[in-house]
């Protein structure tokens, strides 16, 4: 990651969280590149960070005073995909991109396979696909986007990782978690005195059993927190298997008879 960040000579970006005094992950490596290649920093805030040339001050996105967007019509969900876009609208206004065409992708650019990927509803359910979550603070931002009911597919091989956090960030929208893999009983230890916890011995089985669960508006999410090796290839085998499982029940069953069959 150091040599990656390193790689950018021309652009560097610095996030500016309105209200705090920290920088991001990056800050000290991209110190030292602004020293050895004198490239601009430019700051991007979700806030109205006065040094920021992007901020969002009442549900809009403005760049240096100019209004692009307001934030509902970002078709990315969720408050980290909103610092993306805030850092995406600096980089296409210094390439001179108009801003018709930035509001054009922002209005219709649904994101990358596997990461909070929405993959169709049955019978009022919508089904998520985050395979590309494999680690606890992705899960808690896909938890951030998700407003309605929620059923959190999770699970996988550990990376030693403490699924506290899941408390805090799922309290207001989990009604369940179904867990597979090697990290279940895990999960199960750690969060069954919040929500329930229930097992399953494969993606396809989770998936059903979300089903059953789940009522028309909810959202069935998979969002692992885990690596994958447990049981898939990787990441994107792990997702494209999710989206196989919804596939089948749109393509052969129905909610009634899926829970007829249980």
């Amino acid at each position: 990651m150091y040599n990656a960040v390193l790689s950018a000579q021309n652009l560097v970006f610095r996030f500016a969280r309105s209200g705090a005094s920290g920088s991001n992950i990056h800050g000290n490596v991209i110190k030292e590149q602004k020293i050895e290649s004198n490239a601009d920093i430019h700051y991007f805030s979700t806030g109205t960070n006065a040094k920021a040339d992007t901020t969002v001050l009442e549900e809009s996105l403005f760049y240096r005073g100019e209004k692009i967007i307001d934030t509902a019509e970002i078709m990315l969900p969720g408050p980290h995909n909103l610092q993306n876009v805030c850092a995406a609208v600096i980089a296409a206004k210094l390439f001179d991109i108009s801003t018709d065409d930035i509001v054009k992708v922002l209005k219709t650019f649904a994101g990358v396979e596997h990461r909070m990927e929405n993959v169709g509803s049955i019978a009022g359910i919508t089904f998520i696909n985050d395979s590309k979550a494999t680690n606890v603070d992705s899960v808690c931002y896909a938890l951030r986007s998700v407003k309605t009911n929620l059923y959190l597919i999770a699970g996988g091989r550990d990376k030693d990782s403490d699924f506290r956090p899941l408390i805090r960030y799922g309290k207001d929208n989990i009604k369940s978690i179904i867990a597979i893999g090697e990290a279940k009983d895990k999960l199960f230890q750690t969060l069954g005195n919040n929500y329930p916890v229930l097992f399953a011995d494969s993606l396809e089985e989770a998936v059903g059993k979300s089903f059953e669960l789940a009522t028309p508006g909810d959202t069935i999410m998979l969002s692992p927190g885990c690596a994958s090796f447990d049981m898939f290839e990787n990441f994107e085998h792990r997702g494209r298997a999710f989206k196989n499982a919804v596939a089948d029940l749109k393509n052969g069953k129905n909610k009634n008879e899926t829970i007829n069959q249980k």
